[in-house]
């Protein structure tokens, strides 16, 4: 395989990868909506995981790099999959408990389900 065809492959994954970031970041979006309007909230946590996909992204830039820093570039990549997940699911998790939704059923970040939470009665007064 030419170097060519290798780039090209990497950047349709690229577009994949970013076409599943816009996935997760509208549906944690929603949900963030959904709490502040004290609704009906419906988490999906691979959603979290979406965000992370944001570092397959950057694999095209190791073709374009001295291969001295690939390595570098890789780490960095790793790190970003994993950071990014753990944020969004601690966004989620601190803007359930501060609309006083029950953050014992908000899905962690290594259990992949969906959950619904169903508005506390106390919601709308805690927006004041």
């Amino acid at each position: 395989m030419n170097r060519l065809v290798a780039i090209g492959i990497l950047v349709v994954f690229a577009f994949g990868a970013l076409t599943l970031v816009f996935w997760g970041v509208t549906d944690l979006h929603l949900a963030i909506v959904a709490f502040r309007a004290c609704g009906n909230v419906v988490i999906d946590s691979a959603s979290y995981w979406f965000l992370g996909m944001i570092s397959v992204a950057l694999l095209p830039a190791i073709a374009f790099l001295p291969d001295l820093l690939h390595g570098k570039l890789f780490a960095i990549i790793i790190a970003v999959f994993f950071i990014l997940p753990a944020i969004g699911a601690l966004v989620i998790n601190r803007t359930a408990n501060a609309y006083g939704y029950d953050i014992d059923r908000v899905p962690d970040l290594f259990e992949l389900r969906e959950e619904r939470l169903s508005a506390p009665s106390d919601c709308r007064t805690m927006q004041g």
